[in-house]
């Protein structure tokens, strides 16, 4: 038996969007970047052996079939970098609010906000293994998204992605490269800001999820396969946003944000090595008008403690939530050449 731990296993997410949602987009010309491989551990405690016992999360096979129709998803987890961050915001929210801007050199800021668009892009992702060998997965689309802060490693990334369309032998993709210099994040990196001011100080956990509702819609008269559906998202989704904290509050302030159910703006946001000049690799995800879903008030010992979860819901002027990663990849989720 061949254990995991000891295959070399590759993921490739292409940048470019697909036309068909059941036709893979070409390795050359998907701009594809490997995402993960066994050396790519989300926390290292002190004393650690790396492995890949815990990295990888999912299967991109059927799990189940019916006389209907059938779907896949799996969960892709990682450290936080922001080139995935980006591509699966993109997958989220659609390229209609999507702009990527030269900051200085090779930084570049991508910007995305929510839109009224119904139907998403997919995109292509290979796999190798010396388990499954080498796939091509077309069809892939993103329909949650969730980051963490452990503050004993790095922020974790994990992806809830579906799947349309057949797995397909594909090319090799062990020679492939990864984003240029991207910084993976660890918790020193990070802030959170409250109407545009830092309590990083007082958070000892955080955890950030963005939900659409994404569903595959099926339409009357289609193949009823996955292929054959679109990828929407419910447009009315109350709770898009989380940002859930966990905190030794400084003061009555942070209190009041459950009593007074006082609106804010609530950021994630970290910042990692220079690209170049004075732009860093960068994300960030800003609730424009948040207010407390849910709150719970505690004592560690003798010192109060705080659970917040802001939710994003909006104010009808502002974008409920903006986003924007900084990075050296100039165009997320372009046409094919």
């Amino acid at each position: 038996m061949t254990k995991l731990t000891t295959a070399d296993v590759y993921r490739g997410f292409g940048t470019k969007r697909q036309t068909d949602r059941a036709t893979a987009v070409a390795w050359a010309s998907a701009a594809p970047y490997l995402a993960i491989h066994k050396d790519d551990p989300i926390n290292i405690e002190p004393g650690d052996v790396d492995t890949d016992v815990d990295e990888y999360t999912g299967s991109t096979h059927i799990q189940r079939r019916t006389v209907l129709n059938w779907k896949k998803e799996f969960t892709h987890v990682q450290r936080l970098r922001p080139h995935e961050a980006i591509l699966f915001m993109a997958l989220l929210f659609g390229r209609g609010n999507l702009a990527t801007a030269q900051q200085q050199g090779v930084a570049y800021r991508t910007t995305i906000t929510p839109l009224d668009e119904v139907e998403l892009d997919t995109i292509t992702m290979w796999q190798a293994s010396n388990l499954t060998g080498n796939e091509v997965i077309p069809g892939i689309g993103c329909k949650k998204l969730d980051v963490e802060g452990d503050p004993k490693g790095f922020f974790s990334l994990s992806g809830t992605l579906a799947v349309a369309g057949s797995i397909a032998t594909g090319v090799d993709i062990s020679g492939g490269s990864h984003p240029t210099g991207e910084s993976y994040f660890v918790w020193g990196d990070g802030d959170v800001l409250i109407d545009d001011v830092s309590i990083k100080t007082m958070v000892k956990q955080a955890r950030l999820s963005i939900a659409p509702d994404i569903e595959d819609e099926y339409q009357l008269g289609g193949a009823g396969t996955a292929a054959d559906a679109a990828i929407v998202r419910n447009l009315k989704k109350e709770d898009l946003g989380v940002l859930a904290l966990d905190m030794e509050p400084a003061d009555a302030t942070e209190l009041d944000y459950i009593v007074d159910e006082t609106e804010v703006s609530a950021e994630l946001r970290m910042t990692g090595a220079v690209i170049e000049g004075a732009y860093s690799y960068m994300l960030s995800w800003k609730f424009n008008a948040a207010r407390v879903l849910e709150g719970s008030i505690g004592k560690d010992g003798q010192i109060q403690t705080t659970g917040l979860s802001f939710l994003a819901h909006g104010d009808g002027t502002n974008p409920i939530i903006t986003f924007y990663g900084q990075n050296q990849i100039a165009e997320y989720l372009g046409a094919v050449a």
